[in-house]
């Protein structure tokens, strides 16, 4: 590898790292993750993962899933992912307030893109997402009423 690939890794680690985000540069294994919906109503989730083809952060919004259903929302690189999920209505959210580790900008129609910088623009809004380790060939989140 040529020095200046070696740098360009290093400084992308040290922007990472000093974002609040680290994730090695290197391609890890992936794990599959699994969300399941134990309410009454419909969930709808955004995911933001670190996408190991693009080197950057991606969002991945909006997985409905039917109440009572455990479906894959994908299978992305393993370590941290951030997630927010609603009930259809915007009447409950996960994570509760109290445990919000990033806030994002998420439009309010379906996308797969990579992270936006900056200022949300006027049609998206800035939501709390918490975030989890995933590791193993596939991890589960379980949302609930409470």
């Amino acid at each position: 590898m040529s020095i200046i690939k070696k740098l360009r890794r290093t400084l992308a680690a040290s922007l990472m790292l000093a974002a609040g985000h680290f994730t090695p540069a290197t391609a890890q294994s992936t794990t599959d993750v699994w969300f399941c919906n134990n309410t009454g109503s419909d969930v709808f989730i955004a995911m933001v993962y670190w996408h190991y083809q693009n080197n950057r952060w991606q969002l991945y919004a909006w997985q409905r899933q039917n109440p009572g259903s455990c479906d894959s929302i994908g299978s992305v690189g393993s370590g941290m992912i951030y997630y927010f999920a609603e009930k259809e209505g915007r009447k409950f959210h996960w994570p509760a307030e109290a445990y919000v580790d990033k806030r994002y900008c998420v439009p309010n129609y379906a996308v797969n893109r990579p992270m936006n910088g900056g200022n949300c623009p006027s049609d998206e809004r800035l939501v709390g997402f918490v975030g989890q380790s995933v590791n193993g060939s596939s991890f589960t989140i379980n949302l609930n009423n409470n």
